[in-house]
């Protein structure tokens, strides 16, 4: 009889070719398993009682005497900006395995150490999670489902990582039938994990009823998982279409990655939109009116959502298993930056509609008008003239979805622009070899080069691997090309790429705020568009978006302001598209604004109405404050002279300053920022319940407040 064992999904299993040894076999599985379990690091997690939270216990074998560091993650793979996942973790408590306390100690807000006692050969790690960002990064738990994010969830053991991990997700109570998804058990109830990273890339979506929707491609089963309340859709054509798109990303790349199964967690709500790759599935967010009707027809919001799928899904091959260089391993701790997600997620952002199409899933004409949206938004964006698509790979964690306000203008996105330099690419491509390569197979050659040698890429690589699909004299017009898209901040030859495929681009301006439109040439730009965006909130206009060298951005409008009249009429859609949107070139508009509860009429002087939060101190304060908010030069900080002296001009011409005033002016100025700095504080740090204000940043008054304390000297 011969013996031996394998493991499978991280769990060793014992196997005989044949014999008589039943109980041995049997007895020699559970050895096994013992053995694997004392060497895992392990979690139990249950929904903790009274809210969206999970309570963790982890098992960690130790040596006595050691030092044990562990740490949450700060950031999720395929999102790439810092989290900070401890934010969401509390009650953290270390015990022996007879339950006696083991102190701690933090080294930052998200990583800690301890001394091992002697003879303590495992630690038990206590924590709760708070479960309620309805994100495709963190956690969410209620009454009738949930999914969990290991990376959110699960504390790391440094020099642990390379070990297996079991996962237990007990549901009890009124959860204890509800149906879970998204990895397979190793047999025992438990979840196992080869390492850490595996861990962290395995999703879990759990509800007391699922709608699963499987599907073969690639020759390996698929699932689209669906929890959440729907009204009728067309589930069949869901699954067909789904399906559709799959075999032809497998068919692009010549077959999927080693896996038992892939699965779509699809998480339906209201507004909701987004996904997030894994190895063998993904997690995506979508609202219950993108699903495909009853009646056959594909609005614009279930074509976006078979978007979704496709890009979400083309990650399989492009990210999760082709990595750029740096991210061959996972540094969690720390940002971990690249210049190469223009490839990652740019290339990525073509391919999902350009799968659409090739699969027959949507015509042609629908192509080009997605491809046209793509354009518009691109050139929309007058921060493309001053960030390149390596720098925005590159500055990702600090400004594509942290910008601020003005991200508009001073950067740009590789998702879109990334997306139209793989168009460009594609077509020079094509061009120039006689449509004997094209952008899918360079992808094809990378997915094959990669299997063959498992070697992160960069840019010399990927340059040299499609170099060789070209003839030799084309290789430095190939480098030429692809400075000019990803390292150079001049337009992309958009025109040029559509003539070389029989069309034409038209631009125009936008006929009104929710047209995408386009900006013209230069000479002609803003002519009859003031380059102004705004929402609808409820019955206010806000203002969304401000183009930097616009009229709107030269009468002094900014981000936030609610436009409550135009040329004298209430705001409304109709009024704000006729004043602003469809006025003849050289009309000018009369826009009045709120802006922290100060009334403005643009562009002439501001008329003060009210003050939040003023006569609440002294007269010289409540001046200090004005001046604090209303007398900042264009860097938000330091006071400009003018403006500062128009303001205490006109308050002298009521009301003359008493000499204490006039030696206290300083101090009132630092006075008022340090009151707005601890105020915000306390509203960020501590939010009150149903507070209709909504907290702001405090390093705002912090800067100013540094600022004020180098002034000196007396009003005069």
């Amino acid at each position: 009889m011969s013996s031996g064992y394998r493991r499978k999904n991280g769990v060793a299993t014992a196997f005989f070719k044949r014999g008589d040894g039943a109980n041995a076999k049997i007895a020699v599985i559970i050895r096994i398993e013992v053995i694997m379990s004392a060497s895992a690091v392990s979690y139990h997690v249950t929904p903790a009682p009274g809210g969206h939270r999970f309570s963790v216990q982890q098992r960690v074998p130790v040596a006595p005497g050691s030092e044990v560091v562990f740490y949450m993650p700060i950031w999720i793979p395929g999102s790439y900006m810092r989290r900070d996942f401890a934010r969401f973790l509390s009650r953290l408590a270390v015990t022996d395995a007879d339950g006696n306390a083991i102190a701690f100690a933090f080294d930052s807000p998200s990583r800690w150490h301890l001394r091992v006692p002697p003879d303590c050969h495992e630690i038990h790690i206590y924590y709760t999670i708070y479960a309620r960002d309805i994100s495709v990064r963190g956690n969410y738990l209620d009454h009738e489902r949930g999914f969990l994010n290991p990376c959110a969830t699960c504390i790391a053991i440094e020099g642990y990582e390379h070990l297996p991990h079991r996962l237990v997700l007990a549901l009890e109570g009124h959860r204890a039938g509800w149906q879970i998804t998204g990895a397979q058990t190793g047999g025992d109830g438990a979840y196992w994990f080869e390492n850490y990273e595996q861990l962290i890339d395995t999703p879990l979506m759990f509800a007391a009823e699922l709608t699963i929707l499987p599907f073969t491609a690639g020759g390996v089963p698929h699932d689209i998982v669906i929890s959440g309340k729907a009204w009728d859709y067309d589930h069949e054509r869901l699954r067909r279409d789904v399906q559709t798109i799959c075999r032809e990303a497998v068919m692009l790349f010549g077959g999927l990655p080693p896996m038992p199964r892939y699965t779509f967690l699809l998480h339906l709500g209201d507004n909701l939109y987004g996904g997030l790759e894994h190895c063998r599935s993904t997690l995506l967010m979508a609202s219950r009116d993108s699903l495909p009707e009853p009646d056959n027809r594909a609005g614009h919001r279930y074509i976006q959502l078979l978007g979704l799928f496709s890009h979400e899904y083309f990650h399989t091959w492009n990210v999760k298993a082709l990595r750029p260089r740096e991210y061959q391993h996972y540094e969690l701790q720390q940002e971990q930056p690249t210049e190469m997600l223009w490839l990652f997620e740019g290339f990525t952002a073509y391919f999902d509609n350009l799968l659409l199409v090739r699969s027959g899933v949507i015509g042609i004409h629908t192509y080009f008008d997605l491809l046209a949206q793509d354009i518009a938004r691109y050139r929309q964006r007058p921060g493309r003239r001053h960030q390149t698509l390596a720098q925005s790979s590159y500055e990702a964690w600090t400004k594509l979805y942290n910008g601020g306000e003005d991200a508009q203008n001073s950067s740009t996105t590789y998702y879109i622009q990334g997306a139209l330099a793989a168009w460009c690419l594609d077509t020079w491509l094509r061009v120039h070899s006689e449509d004997g390569i094209s952008l899918p197979m360079v992808m094809h050659r990378l997915w094959h080069d990669y299997h063959q040698h498992g070697e992160g890429l960069d840019e010399a690589r990927f340059l040299r691997l499609t170099a060789d699909l070209l003839p030799e004299d084309l290789e430095p017009a190939l480098r030429g090309v692809l400075r000019r898209l990803v390292h150079s901040t001049e337009e992309l030859p958009l025109e040029e790429t559509a003539a070389r495929l029989g069309l034409a681009l038209q631009m125009q301006p936008s006929a009104g705020a929710g047209d995408l439109g386009s900006d013209v040439p230069a000479a002609q730009r803003y002519q009859s568009d003031p380059g102004i965006r705004w929402q609808r909130r409820g019955e206010h206009y806000i203002v969304s978006r401000i183009d930097e060298t616009s009229p709107a951005a030269l009468a002094g409008i900014a981000m936030d302001d609610d436009i409550i009249a135009v040329n004298g009429y209430r705001a409304s859609e109709a009024q704000l598209a006729r004043h602003l949107q469809h006025a003849a070139p050289g009309n000018a508009a009369l826009l009045h604004i709120f802006r922290d509860n100060v009334l403005f009429t643009s562009p002439s002087e501001p008329s003060v109405i009210d003050f939040y939060f003023a006569c609440h101190d002294t007269w010289l304060f409540d001046l200090a404050v004005v001046c604090n908010d209303w007398c900042l030069a264009p860097n938000d900080v330091t006071l400009d002279p003018a403006r500062t002296d128009a303001l205490l001009d006109g308050y002298r011409s009521v009301r003359a300053f008493d000499p204490a005033e006039k030696r206290g002016w300083t101090m009132a100025l630092r006075a008022a920022a340090l009151r707005f700095w601890l105020s915000r504080l306390y509203d960020l740090l501590l939010p009150r319940e149903a507070a209709m204000l909504q907290p702001k940043d405090p390093t705002h008054f912090e800067r100013i407040l540094t600022d004020r304390r180098t002034l000196s000297g007396e009003l005069h």
